[in-house]
């Protein structure tokens, strides 16, 4: 015996929409305040101007240990669970913060390399940015000043 599917007038009032759901589809996106991506930072001492994005993972998950002038890089990090480098990672970086989690601890268990520098929040990266030569790292926003903002083409 073979069930059969009712169809009639009452499907076409279930599958249809409510009103209000169409109408928040439609003006939610108007609302919704984009974030920026966060803005990668230098030392003063860092003479460059600009990175591809492939030079930008390489440094963050220290492949890439000295800047073109031969300077060596000290890369600084927000904690995992902090909202910028969740942001950061996956906009900038095109990855997980878990997975560059992965990478820097294979390379302290390794005993290849290290992990960089782990930063309670942007200030403290800040201050440690422009105190450590040839350092780099990120910030939600920067304001005019001693930093070297280095963009991605």
């Amino acid at each position: 015996m073979r069930a059969r599917i009712r169809t009639g007038p009452w499907i076409s009032r279930v599958l249809r929409p409510p009103l209000l759901t169409v109408l928040l589809m439609w003006f939610v996106p108007l609302f919704a305040v984009a974030a920026e991506s966060p803005v990668i930072i230098s030392h003063p001492s860092v003479s460059t101007q600009s990175l591809s994005r492939d030079d930008v993972l390489a440094m963050f998950a220290m492949h890439s240990r000295r800047w073109s002038n031969g300077q060596r890089v000290k890369v600084f990090v927000l904690e995992q669970n902090h909202p910028t480098h969740k942001i950061f990672a996956t906009e900038v970086l095109g990855t997980y913060p878990y997975q560059l989690e992965r990478i820097w601890r294979r390379l302290v268990y390794s005993g290849t390399g290290r992990a960089p520098q782990v930063c309670a929040d942007e200030q403290e990266m800040l201050r440690k940015v422009m105190s450590t030569p040839g350092a780099i790292g990120y910030v939600g926003t920067v304001e005019e000043g001693d930093l070297n903002v280095i963009r991605i083409e």
